[in-house]
């Protein structure tokens, strides 16, 4: 089975593109259209070697419209290579970390007989391609997850990264990592003083375990947790009353 998959992606680089038929013409409907399940019944449809050849299309529309489709596909993994190539976009950013996501599990992996060493180049990949300039918040955001959900550890440093959409994916990454032992240095930046890193670091232990973090904080740092709570942002804030509530 997993010489299939393997062959799958050998013939994705061989095929050559093919002139728009009715498949084609119905993915960039459903991709105009925004509703996912007539793109996730389009991409069934096409199939992952017929994707893709359209991830590798000519047409800006076709190639964005593929993107937004492989993750709908149970073997969207195997499309990773081709996904890769094109982080630079929004597009791509998304769709790596939309089929990233469920391969996080080993389960997962197992029963889609996934191949480790394409998930070992789009892991780095990702990884690399966050540290990129000029990449937009929102699909750095989307490239931490990517990278942490086939097997990056998640670093606490993200948490302080200025980009709101970085910290807040970082905070949900960090929280549900096995690996606790982010927590101490969390705790103390948390005691710290500073909002700028206090902030974020109750963000995460917050999500993590909120009855674990009341009993660890003192009474400053109770009163300073109020008190970002109170200006924090919509999704930050949310994180710390997880907090509130044990009070």
């Amino acid at each position: 089975m997993i010489a299939g998959r393997v062959a799958i992606l050998a013939a994705l680089f061989a095929a050559a593109p093919a002139r728009a038929d009715d498949g084609e013409r119905e993915l960039v409907a459903a991709a105009r259209s925004g509703e996912r399940e007539r793109l996730a019944r389009a991409a069934e449809h096409l199939g992952p070697a017929r994707l893709g050849r359209l991830i590798a299309s000519t047409s800006a529309e076709t190639e964005r419209a593929a993107l937004l489709a492989a993750p709908e596909l149970d073997d969207g993994w195997t499309l990773l290579p081709l996904v890769v190539e094109r982080l630079s976009s929004p597009e791509g950013a998304r769709a790596a970390a939309r089929i990233a996501h469920p391969l996080r599990e080993p389960s997962i992996r197992e029963t889609l007989e996934v191949d480790d060493d394409v998930l070992d180049a789009a892991r780095r990949r990702c990884t690399e391609a966050m540290a990129s300039a000029g990449m937009a918040p929102a699909a750095r955001a989307d490239l931490l997850a990517c990278a942490v959900d086939l097997g990056e550890p998640a670093a606490a440093t993200h948490l302080f990264d200025p980009d709101p959409e970085v910290r807040d994916t970082a905070i949900s990454l960090l929280s549900a990592s096995p690996d606790d032992t982010w927590r101490e240095p969390m705790l103390k930046a948390a005691r710290g003083g500073d909002p700028t890193t206090a902030g974020p670091a109750l963000g995460a232990l917050c999500t993590h375990n909120p009855a674990r973090t009341m009993a660890s904080l003192d009474a400053p740092a109770r009163k300073q947790l109020k008190a970002l709570a109170a200006k924090a942002d919509p999704t930050l804030k949310t994180a710390l009353t997880l907090c509130l509530r044990r009070k």
